[in-house]
């Protein structure tokens, strides 16, 4: 069951509104596909500042804490060094469970944990060139593959597709047919109150959502953990929020895996969604 989201701090954004301050001379115009190891790099290096930034205290503040009893520095010494090995290993079972694709997870909820820094990832990856858009696109590639690893299908989960208005009429022709064919609930969200509002009327207990990446990681936020939202990010060779297209064969792959049957048909050639 999904509980409502509390109003109180919540935006009323329309689906695009994060693109507000493009000025189309920013790259990554059609697509801003990227690889999973991104983001886990970026993580990375904010685990081993946080991890260096406790070992670095310890040692500093050892002298003025031995002043009060010898012990203390010790007792704060094992504290660091447990919460830094806590940190180490929560980032270890991250990357084996995106490698083996086995839930080898220590804390549930680890894709939301990065989501919830997703802008400091993207000041990060500013540091080093990486586009925004690109550190949120290989976040949410993490965020699926985790959803996909830790969670149990069996096919039978009430599956909803939210679309948005901006996708190509083929595009979104060969979206409709497959999700009739997987009988799946599907709507069009003019904004992300309106998504909240299609989540709670259907209480579905999975969301596959299509939108460009900002929309998507400010969607998942807005969820809020209560319920595992499956983002896949469009292409936009005319620009944000005209036009836009996706891989339909992805999601297509993606409904297999979560336990759809569907029809003999074959996959569609990308090609034709033009």
């Amino acid at each position: 069951m999904v509980k409502p989201a509390k109003e109180k701090g919540t935006d009323k954004r329309h689906l695009g509104d994060k693109w507000l301050d493009w000025d189309n001379r920013q790259g990554d115009l059609v697509s801003a596909d990227t690889k999973v190891s991104v983001s886990i790099a970026l993580a990375g290096v904010v685990a081993f500042v946080f991890v260096a930034a406790l070992l670095a205290l310890w040692y500093l503040v050892t002298p003025r804490l031995a002043e009060f009893h010898r012990s203390i520095p010790w007792i704060y010494g094992a504290l660091t060094i447990g919460l830094s090995l806590f940190v180490l290993a929560i980032g270890a079972s991250l990357i084996l469970t995106l490698v083996t694709r086995k839930n080898f997870l220590l804390v549930r909820g680890s894709s939301r944990l990065l989501l919830s820094v997703v802008s400091f990832l993207q000041r990060l990856g500013r540091k080093f060139g990486i586009p925004a858009d690109r550190v949120s696109n290989s976040l949410l590639k993490v965020n699926n593959a985790l959803i996909l690893t830790s969670t149990r299908f069996t096919g039978e989960e009430k599956i909803l597709l939210l679309l948005p208005r901006c996708l190509t009429k083929e595009t979104r022709k060969n979206i409709l047919e497959i999700a009739v064919s997987f009988n799946l609930t599907h709507a069009t969200c003019t904004g992300g109150e309106d998504a909240r509002k299609k989540i709670l009327l259907e209480k579905p207990d999975l969301v596959v959502a299509v939108a460009c990446e900002r929309d998507l990681v400010a969607g998942i936020r807005d969820v809020q953990g209560r319920i595992p939202v499956i983002g896949l990010a469009n292409s936009r060779p005319q620009g944000p929020c005209k036009c836009t297209e996706i891989d339909i064969n992805q999601l297509l792959r993606l409904l297999s895996r979560l336990g759809g049957v569907r029809p003999e048909q074959p996959a569609i050639d990308p090609a034709t969604q033009a």
